[in-house]
């Protein structure tokens, strides 16, 4: 009879482990833990993403630069002849004489659908897309062209590349 009075008086310990009602607590906070980390992730891939196309723009724009100082840098006139570089300009098309020193070379420039070429009779190269972008002769105070400006609009910013021709000093 001993061990049964033991058992009676001998209070009970609760079982080992969590209610339910806790446990609904725990999924509670690990769902708004989630959501704040996913909506994070969507935010940062956005901006990655922003980040990326930038950087492919500023790219293009370099590469545009760079050819377009190459081929205007070709225009050049002999020291010795008493010429300009003469320049007609068709509604987007440039067409520059004295490519490579010769004035029957024409170097042309078309802008067209946001794209810029660059090129000589049988050999273009292509630039772009730019949209907005414009191109226009660089005049000296004299009103002699000296080489080309392109301005291209990136969203509230414009970039501006101007490249002379090959004979004019800085």
């Amino acid at each position: 009879m001993r061990g049964t009075e033991r058992s009676l008086t001998t209070p009970q310990r609760p079982e080992a482990g969590f209610s339910f009602l806790e446990i609904l607590v725990a999924l509670l906070l690990f769902s708004v833990l989630g959501l704040v980390l996913w909506s994070g992730l969507a935010s940062a891939q956005g901006l990655v993403r922003k980040t990326i196309q930038r950087a492919s723009l500023s790219l293009q724009i370099l590469q545009l630069d760079t050819g377009l100082r190459q081929a205007l840098g070709r225009v050049r006139v002999p020291f010795w002849v008493q010429a300009e570089a003469a320049v007609s300009q068709e509604g987007s098309l440039l067409a520059i004489s004295w490519l490579d020193g010769y004035p029957e070379k024409t170097l042309t420039l078309q802008l067209r659908d946001g794209r810029i070429r660059i090129g000589e009779a049988g050999a273009q190269g292509s630039f772009g897309p730019f949209p907005g972008a414009r191109l226009r002769l660089f005049l000296d105070e004299a009103g002699r062209p000296q080489g080309v400006e392109v301005s291209i609009d990136r969203g509230g910013e414009t970039t501006l590349l101007l490249a002379r021709f090959g004979s004019n000093p800085l």
